[in-house]
């Protein structure tokens, strides 16, 4: 069995195209790089999944809602997606 990344970082975004590209980055940017991104767009908009999509990293996974649930249920899908220690 292999072991997960050290750190889960969850991003939930809702038509925030303008800073989502900049919340991604400052994680990608952190000293520690053991980790993953789990980051569930609730229903957007806008471009936001093409802004998450651009950054090509396997380290990042994109769970898009299929209508707006709501920031707790949100939150709720991507602690089941997340495998990190932390």
């Amino acid at each position: 069995m292999s072991a997960g990344p050290l750190l889960s970082f969850i991003v939930l975004s809702y038509n925030y195209a303008h800073y989502i590209g900049q919340t991604i980055r400052s994680i990608i940017d952190q000293t520690v790089q053991d980790f993953e991104i789990i980051v569930v767009d609730d229903g957007s908009r806008d471009q936001s999944c093409d802004v998450i999509r651009s950054f090509a990293d396997p380290r990042i996974t994109l769970l898009i809602n299929d209508r707006n649930l709501g920031g707790a249920a949100s939150y709720n899908r991507a602690i089941e997606a997340a495998t990190g220690k932390y």
